[in-house]
């Protein structure tokens, strides 16, 4: 036998067997695809003819979908991302300049999202924040790799986007490995469910959650018992409700955006389905509550943004959001305005360069934002443990650690 193919086959089964090892003993699951700190070696970092500067403001390109499916998470960031965008300006802009945003629709649309964030680099944006849909935020993450433009998106929560090797993407949320891991210790560990279903949104945002959430539940010997697919337009659930009642699971789990999975709630509580639901943070919107019903009551949900935090930075954030917008910021709005900010904070350690703004978001290291302190790993990706919240009666109410053991006897 060809020696070369006896190493390759010994390597790979040692590298599934050590993913095995750290799986049976409590660790990661996985192995890291990556290790060192994605480093831009090229040149840049003292070029000062750059094109930009003749551009008499300093312009930031704000990517996402603001209508249709996924606009309400658009919207809720571009509402955080202009009250940052005030701030900065109402305080002398950067370098004497104001600080303005150059905004493109994508409208969750891969396609449109490619010329959108061509168009905007053509126009002369510094940095761009977004996308919301993870597809297109990895669409834009290739451009402006190839353009040489930092990106920083605050929704996308794809875990892919942090492995795809660019120096030029960063992500101050946590990413869905981070949600999936935290979410199957609580349900499995903590709260010590057995019987589990796994209900997935049939696009990116729920297959890649679902499929996170379910890998890291069969490593730890708890697989899910089923799993099912919704559509963003179906409204006939009987098929998923027959299921979930035939398992006899205890729980199930729904990744996916607010609407549809609002729909499926609703249904359920129409049909009388007893069962604890969790869910991930596409449910995380005021919508999702206005959809869903009554039957959203003390449904679990990752929870990026804990607005009840007595931070000062935190509360004086919420009342000046309040007095602008008229209604509660959510965590779209929070991580939007966070996002900003980072940015803005980047430029003005970086100057008008993109390659020094590049490094400076790298080395973003305890950040101040309103939704905590915020500090990017080797990959640009944020490394904040996850909290959770639980609805009752029509709000997001976090969940600490001493809630917990009441949760255990299923209150």
């Amino acid at each position: 036998m060809n020696h070369s193919i006896i190493f390759i086959t010994v390597a790979l089964l040692a590298v599934l067997f050590s993913g095995e090892l750290l799986a049976g003993s409590g660790g990661p699951g996985y192995v890291h695809q990556w290790t060192e700190p994605f480093e831009f070696l090229g040149p840049g970092r003292e070029m000062d003819n750059d094109w930009r500067l003749e551009i008499p403001d300093v312009q930031i390109g704000l990517l996402g979908s603001f209508g249709g499916e996924g606009g309400v998470y658009g919207r809720a960031m571009e509402e955080g991302v202009m009250m940052a965008l005030d701030e900065v300006n109402a305080r002398g802009g950067l370098f004497g300049r104001k600080v303005v945003i150059v905004k493109g629709d994508d409208e969750n649309h891969m396609g449109k999202n490619g010329h959108e964030t061509v168009r905007l680099i053509d126009e002369g944006v510094w940095g761009i924040l977004g996308s919301v849909h993870s597809g297109c935020t990895h669409v834009a993450a290739r451009i402006t790799l190839k353009c040489e433009v930092p990106q920083l998106t605050s929704i996308s929560t794809d875990p892919t986007i942090g492995l795809i090797n660019s120096p030029w993407m960063f992500r101050c949320l946590v990413d869905d490995r981070g949600q999936g891991r935290a979410l199957a210790d609580l349900i499995f560990n903590k709260l010590k469910y057995k019987r589990v279903g796994l209900v997935m949104h049939n696009n990116r945002y729920g297959t890649m959650g679902g499929k996170e959430i379910s890998s890291i539940a069969k490593a730890q010997k708890t697989p899910v018992l089923f799993k099912e697919l919704f559509e963003s337009d179906q409204t006939d659930f009987r098929k998923i409700i027959r299921k979930i009642k035939s398992s006899r699971v205890e729980a199930i789990i729904i990744w996916g955006l607010y609407g549809p999975a609002g729909n499926l709630v609703r249904e359920l509580g129409k049909e009388g389905v007893k069962v604890q639901i969790f869910g991930s943070d596409g449910i995380v919107a005021p919508a999702f509550i206005d959809v869903a019903g009554e039957a959203a009551n003390k449904i679990i949900v990752t929870y990026p943004y804990d607005e009840t935090r007595r931070d000062p930075v935190n509360r004086t954030f919420i009342r000046k959001f309040k007095s602008i917008y008229s209604h509660e910021p959510d965590s779209f709005s929070a991580h939007g305005y966070d996002a900003m900010n980072i940015m803005c904070n980047a430029l003005k350690k970086a100057g008008l360069n993109r390659y020094r703004l590049r490094d400076a978001l790298a080395n973003t290291k305890d950040f101040h934002g309103v939704t905590g302190m915020i500090t990017l790993d080797h990959q640009g990706n944020d490394t904040r443990s996850v909290t959770f919240a639980r609805i009752i009666k029509g709000r997001f109410i976090p969940l600490k650690e001493r809630d917990f053991p009441r949760l255990i006897n299923r209150n």
